[in-house]
């Protein structure tokens, strides 16, 4: 009779916040299955509730307790570590990483991966100025965007980049997908009349359309 092999390898997109943690420093909270994310999590049951895993970044790492929440009206799947642990692993608050669990070895391995990809295209807008680029807060947390309101960021089609004003769109009942730029700005670039898919670099700030 032949025994199945239960699976010791498990990945996930997560987004990591730098928050003082419930359970003791040496503790992380891992959130998972938000409906909204861009990108799969780690599965709700990779790691057993207060287990020790070894979690580990290049050649930094340290024991810790994980717990696991399940999100569902969420745009983020995200882990939350203290600050004393974010600066021992040189980790900025709202980064993205990919994660990898081996319950075999109870290693959780962090690397970064700072460009996101969306089927998002923008949208015209005359209540968005010349200048500006109008991104809603869900949107804008799939995308892994997380500077503030504000701040200037490039958007490039091709071989045009512009630097644009970032301004993030809300909706008060819910998650705003809001995508707009002017007319102008979309003529600027080539994009009149165009759907594109969308990129977003954490590093370098700068959203590529395609």
């Amino acid at each position: 009779m032949k025994q199945s092999r239960q699976k010791t390898i498990f990945t996930g997109v997560h987004d990591l916040f730098i928050r003082k943690p419930a359970n003791g420093v040496r503790t992380i909270r891992i959130t998972t299955e938000c409906g909204g994310a861009a990108e799969r999590g780690i599965s709700p049951n990779a790691i057993p509730q207060g287990t020790v895993v070894r979690l580990r970044r290049r050649e930094v790492s340290e024991l810790v307790a994980a717990f696991t929440d399940i999100g569902s009206e969420c745009t983020q799947n995200r882990i939350d570590i203290s600050p004393a642990m974010a600066q021992k692993f040189r980790i900025i608050n709202n980064t993205r990483y990919r994660v990898f669990y081996n319950s075999a070895t109870r290693v959780l391995c962090l690397r970064r991966k700072p460009v996101t990809k969306l089927d998002a295209s923008p949208n015209s807008s005359p209540t968005t100025p010349v200048g500006t680029i109008g991104i809603g807060d869900g949107l804008a947390d799939q995308f892994g965007i997380n500077v503030r309101s504000g701040t200037l960021i490039t958007v490039a089609y091709r071989r045009v980049r512009l630097r644009l004003r970032y301004v993030e769109k809300f909706d008060p009942s819910f998650f705003s997908y809001e995508f707009t730029l002017n007319s102008a700005d979309l003529k600027r670039l080539g994009l009149t009349g165009k759907r594109t898919g969308s990129a977003y670099n954490q590093i370098t700030r700068t959203l590529v359309l395609f």
